[in-house]
């Protein structure tokens, strides 16, 4: 009876559900990691522009290992980690099916039940990919466990909003390292901490650029942000652990990061599931699957994702910091 119904969600069907279903996780992933490549295998060679005054650190003893100096690329070997996670769906809600009369209405219901656990999947696997992003945007790439492999630093000096200038002093100095680094003016974006976007409110309000229109609160992607001068900045205040498993910022206290709006600084790479219906199609980014249970006990709802967000090109994120005079 329920194999009836269950043969309307095969493998493909699962896949297509995971993966158009939306979830409000992932900003930083969604926004800025918009550029993905498939690959056949488990290990991604990510090929990291030096650019200039980039520092590459090692953290952990393995990315020595994985990383190739290459003249003007780091050329890296990143394992793709693995993010398996298992449901079940048990006889007895199954069977709680029965109440509906005609096979359309259990069709709905059971579409429904297991949308239910494809989608907290989906959470938890973007939730994930949300924190590797992040890292990965400041210079941090990690592994699947959340340690970090190895860092880069810049040696450009940070860009000033200074409590005595205009914003737009600081932004001009922003303008002109994105045009020296891309060759053209391309527009970007800011994340930057709670502090930052307090102070930079303060000075717009003293100079009036409120009463000017040029500096303004703003809603975005359900977060509160300022524009100033025509650059959208969000606040961000998310962390990591350290090597020594101490709890940092990503953006330390009033501090500031800018991205150029170019799709070309990030890439995710991603693999098959290591499931053998994965094995019979090309990559996908998200893959999930039904499977019965022993003794008609009922369903496991598998899914699968095998992603890793890189920052291509490091010395395009430009750091910033509030300077009070």
């Amino acid at each position: 009876m329920y194999e009836e119904l269950m043969r309307n969600f095969q493998t493909k069907t699962m896949v297509e559900i995971i993966s158009q279903m939306k979830t409000n996780k992932g900003f930083i992933f969604n926004k800025f990691f918009t550029k993905k490549d498939g690959i056949n295998g488990n290990i991604a060679k990510v090929p990291i522009q030096k650019g200039e005054g980039i520092i590459l650190h090692s953290v952990s003893p393995y990315a020595d290992h994985i990383i190739h100096d290459k003249g003007n690329v780091y050329m890296v070997d990143l394992t793709l980690p693995r993010f398996p996670l298992e449901s079940v769906i048990l006889a007895a809600e199954l069977n709680e099916l029965e109440i509906y009369s005609s096979h359309a209405e259990k069709l709905k219901s059971l579409a429904q039940l297991i949308g239910k656990y494809a989608g907290e999947h989906k959470n938890s696997f973007v939730t994930t990919l949300e924190y590797m992003a992040a890292g990965a945007l400041f210079g941090k790439v990690m592994d699947g466990d959340g340690k970090i492999l190895f860092e880069f630093e810049s040696e450009r000096d940070v860009v000033e909003f200074k409590s005595d200038q205009d914003p737009i002093t600081a932004l001009r100095a922003i303008d002109a390292i994105v045009s020296d680094e891309f060759g053209s003016d391309i527009s970007y974006t800011g994340l930057a901490s709670n502090e930052f976007m307090d102070k930079l409110w303060a000075r717009c309000v003293e100079l009036k650029l409120d009463e000017k229109k040029q500096a303004a609160w703003v809603e975005k992607d359900n977060k509160r942000c300022l524009e100033v001068h025509g650059t959208t900045i969000y606040p961000y205040s998310a962390t990591y652990k350290n090597e020594k498993g101490v709890s940092k910022r990503f953006i330390p206290e009033g501090n500031a990061v800018f991205i150029p709006n170019e799709d070309s600084i990030f890439n995710v790479y991603y693999g098959r599931a290591d499931h053998s219906e994965a094995l019979r199609n090309a990559p996908t980014e998200f893959f999930s699957t039904l499977e019965p249970l022993a003794k008609g006990k009922g369903y496991s709802v598998l899914s699968e994702t095998k992603q890793i967000p890189v920052c291509l090109r490091p010395s395009a994120v430009i750091l910033a910091s509030w300077v009070n005079v």
